[in-house]
């Protein structure tokens, strides 16, 4: 196994210096690609040291231990966000039903390995051009699942460390809601390294944002065959028709409201945007005689608009 011990990712560290810039670390083969799981290991050590402690003695566990020996990802995470050990006492004391289960999940991250480094070899196989970072292993505080950053990718364990069999309870209701199994984190791994790849970026309207979320959501489909949200897929494929409608409506004014960034209504899953961008991406590969070249296309697009037309989407309505 290749994943990463507490002692190797120190040995690393000491090899490279203390340089606070984090270069952007890019790999031609997936055969070089580290596992990290320092800072679940250095999660764990701080939780067993809290029990029982003060509030302001935790927080100083946390900071010495998690925050001041935090991988060079978990770095990245902390200097674009305000997470703080005041934030990480406050997470792990309001959710203690979760935190009491998910530790033997979160242990399971090497059971993965085969399977995440199966899905980096066919990333690569259907798209050549691919570049690879280390993946990282985190909690941060449900700030994220999973991010691409300079030193990797980043894989927030908070989001899918839900227990195969034990109830959990979780004090913020939203959480119930984001919380999945691990089976699922191989999925998004593909996902944040199509981000990785992908030429767009960012984007200021409606359809690019979609695309950009649906196009690594489509491609990570195409390496794993399986759906980073397949209940989502389940009731939007119900609706496509009407949710077309409305996604035409709302991208006259760029109105991302009812598609992205934590929306919520009871009636329906939230970021229905990442399934719309799948759906325009698979209904571009499907029509496309040559799959190879439509993976490029997909992942250089620079122009969401001229590609929507290109997909041929809105011809399945007519």
């Amino acid at each position: 196994m290749r994943i990463t011990s507490l002692l190797l990712y120190s040995l690393a560290l000491s090899c490279t210096g203390t340089n606070k810039t984090v270069n952007t670390i890019s790999y031609k083969t997936e055969k070089k690609v580290s596992l990290f799981t320092t800072d679940i290991d250095n999660f764990w050590r701080a939780y067993d040291l809290c029990r029982g402690a003060s509030p302001a003695f935790q927080e100083k566990v946390f900071d010495s231990i998690y925050i001041k020996k935090a991988s060079r990802c978990l770095k990245e995470i902390f200097a674009s966000n305000k997470l703080t050990a005041q934030g990480f006492v406050k997470y792990i004391n309001s959710e203690r039903d979760y935190f009491s289960t998910c530790r033997a999940t979160t242990e399971k991250i090497k059971n993965y390995e085969v399977e995440i480094r199966e899905y980096l070899k066919k990333f690569k196989a259907i798209y050549p051009a691919a570049t690879y970072g280390d993946i990282y292993f985190m909690f941060t505080q449900f700030y994220t699942g999973g991010q691409s950053k300079k030193a990797g990718i980043a894989i927030g364990m908070d989001y899918w460390s839900l227990p195969d069999s034990i109830p959990v309870s979780f004090t913020n209701p939203l959480f119930t809601e984001l919380v999945r199994k691990i089976d699922v984190m191989p999925v998004t791994i593909i996902h944040e390294l199509t981000h990785r790849n992908q030429l767009l970026k960012n984007s200021d309207n409606l359809s690019g944002k979609c695309l950009i979320e649906g196009s690594a959501d489509f491609i990570a489909y195409l390496v794993t065959q399986k759906l980073n949200n397949p209940d989502m897929h389940a009731f939007a494929n119900k609706h496509e028709n009407d949710l077309w409608i409305r996604f035409k409506n709302d991208m006259k004014t760029n109105n991302t409201s009812y598609w992205l960034y934590n929306n919520y209504d009871s009636g329906r899953p939230r970021d229905l945007g990442y399934w719309m961008g799948f759906k325009i991406c698979e209904h571009y590969y499907t029509i496309s005689a040559d799959k190879a070249k439509a993976v490029y296309t997909i992942m250089n697009l620079t122009d969401p608009d001229v590609f929507l037309i290109s997909s041929k989407y809105n011809s399945k309505f007519n």
